[in-house]
């Protein structure tokens, strides 16, 4: 997909990621859960996961694990928030969806 490009799921149930996905850059949203590698068993190991847009549930479930990696400082999972998401949608969720404040 390019990187200019959207795509908004909208699930009723759970979204299962792939144990092998190492990249989701869409808006998943569901009234259930989101599980990061649905498919991994105890005592493997994968790699990180990047996700990168929008993403809404009513429990994350953080399943990934990365075992033997040379920085353990790297995260299982790695969260970025990508406001295209919402400047696409705006015509479906109105204005002023997101309001950036200043601490004092």
């Amino acid at each position: 997909m390019a990187s200019t490009s959207t795509a908004l799921f909208v699930v009723e149930g759970n979204i299962e990621i792939e144990k092998t996905v190492e990249t989701v850059g869409v808006a998943l949203f569901t009234d259930q859960s989101l599980f990061t590698a649905y498919n991994l068993e105890e005592g493997q190991s994968t790699n990180t996961l990047f996700l990168k847009g929008l993403f809404s549930a009513n429990k994350i479930s953080f399943q990934r694990t990365l075992q033997g990696t040379d920085n353990n400082n790297d995260p299982s999972e790695d969260f970025t928030y990508e406001p295209k998401y919402l400047v696409a949608l705006k015509d479906y969720l109105g204005n002023d969806t997101v309001k950036w404040l200043t601490s004092k």
